[in-house]
């Protein structure tokens, strides 16, 4: 699936860490991109398989997880 992972995060006072992840439905793991980002819109694009969750965390700490339709 084509698709584009997209949010409103806070703004943040600077750049923080921001990773996200994909858990695919066989059980791999693996990260889609890593950034620093200052809050605001972010739009990361993938392809991955129906059913893949994906997970962002900001500094390691989970804060959205949604699942690839």
């Amino acid at each position: 699936i084509y698709g584009i992972f997209t949010e409103e995060l806070p703004p943040y006072s600077f750049p923080l860490q921001v990773k996200l992840d994909a858990l695919t439905p066989e059980g791999e793991r693996f990260n889609v991109v890593t950034m620093m980002h200052p809050g605001g819109k972010i739009t990361i694009p993938y392809i991955l398989p129906l059913g893949t969750e994906l997970i962002l965390y900001i500094y390691d700490k989970e804060v959205i997880r949604k699942t690839v339709q």
